[in-house]
């Protein structure tokens, strides 16, 4: 079994060498997908077998209704998630400092991890995921509040923006919190677009209100959230003095900051904005001690 966490399963499909393998894309778990798994299972086309699966939760209930032992299996997940299992994760490989660097797969680079991956599911099976924490359910109940607001005063564009998402997704607690994170991550320059863009396509968002995310973050007032985040996350600078400086919305920081704490660290997959860095170079030192000598310029992914 083996795993990627950039790409849906119905893009790595497209890859997929079908001359030597018979893939079938696994989105869910309803009554009319297992008829299609069980006949797909007795098919006796002589190609590989490959089962694409959308998630590590999809998978476990799989396992519980059908015997594997004959396929491949490939499951598409978040790196926690995918962490549940004994598998390789192909696109996706750990730092020394524990973050992760990123590749790009080609169709040969999946055609070969096909051909390398073992059949069925490993004997140990798959954890459980774990219960959401109190601090998970915390971030969840100010998000719900912040989302919830009727106070027009009090709500920022960018928080209508995400409601209206989340609102038209049947999202679980957890789902939603994972959405809305991962959005803001993105605006921010945390997560790539192309890890976004499987995000939205692994829990169905409306591709109509993902472009208009996508064209906040693209306008002025996204790329002056983000250098006000950045300026108080990496730089220590005041909160409110960053969001001036770089005439940011407080409404949309204090939105974003209720989700992601800046005193957290982040591993940015975008170049820092050079006026910020030239604004800031007393501050680098400290900056480098903080990061414990990660790059102040991430990888582009």
């Amino acid at each position: 079994m083996i795993g990627f966490t950039q790409y849906s399963p119905a893009v790595l499909a497209l890859l997929v060498n079908r001359d030597k393998f018979f893939p079938l894309v696994v989105h869910n778990t309803s009554e009319i997908t297992c008829a299609k798994i069980a006949e797909f299972l007795s098919n006796p086309d002589k190609r590989i077998k490959i089962l694409m699966i959308a998630s590590m939760d999809i998978l476990a209930e799989l396992i519980e209704r059908f015997d594997l032992f004959d396929v491949k299996v490939v499951v598409l997940d978040t790196i926690p998630n995918l962490s549940r299992a004994e598998l390789e994760i192909q696109d996706a490989q750990r730092r020394p400092d524990g973050s992760y660097q990123f590749f790009t797969i080609t169709p040969s680079d999946l055609n070969k991890a096909l051909i390398d991956c073992e059949f069925g599911v490993p004997e140990s099976g798959i954890k459980q995921a774990p219960a959401l924490s109190e601090t998970v359910e915390l971030k969840a109940k100010i998000l719900r509040k912040n989302l919830s607001s009727d106070n027009s005063q009090s709500v920022g564009e960018l928080s209508s923006l995400i409601k209206k998402l989340t609102s038209q997704s049947k999202l679980g607690k957890r789902e939603e919190f994972i959405v809305v994170e991962d959005t803001l991550k993105f605006i921010l320059g945390i997560i790539s677009k192309r890890k976004y863009n499987s995000i939205c396509s692994t829990y169905n968002l409306d591709k109509k209100l993902v472009k208009n995310i996508l064209t906040w973050c693209e306008s002025s007032k996204g790329n002056a959230l983000r250098i006000a985040f950045i300026d108080a996350n990496l730089y220590n600078t005041d909160s409110l003095a960053a969001v001036k400086e770089a005439r940011a919305s407080k409404e949309d920081f204090d939105f974003i900051t209720s989700v992601l704490p800046l005193d957290n660290e982040y591993e940015y997959v975008i170049e820092i904005p050079s006026k910020l860095v030239k604004k800031r170079k007393d501050k680098i030192s400290n900056v480098l001690e903080k990061t414990s000598s990660k790059k102040l310029v991430g990888e582009a992914v």
